[in-house]
């Protein structure tokens, strides 16, 4: 099963720190630790097979994507450069 999760920066890092130091590794631990973590400032994310089923009729180039559901929202922060 593949979840995605909203979780702080804080609860990431000690989830991290945790699957370090327990010899017993908690599942849940691990799955926070090698899950993929979404960049700030990430776009909307969809399921392809939505964006299809919505334009059925589409031409190749225009996409109206608010006619689709987000699985997941904008994340509004925008990411510092360094």
């Amino acid at each position: 099963m593949q979840i995605v999760i909203d979780i702080s920066e804080n609860q990431y890092e000690i989830a991290k720190k945790f699957i370090e130091t327990v010899d017993d590794k908690s599942p849940l631990a691990k799955a926070i630790v090698n899950g993929t973590v979404l960049p700030k400032g990430h776009g909307r994310l969809f399921d392809e097979k939505d964006i299809i089923k919505a334009h059925d009729n589409y031409e190749l180039g225009w996409l109206n994507l608010d006619a689709v559901k987000p699985i997941l929202e904008a994340d509004s922060e925008k990411e510092v450069e360094k």
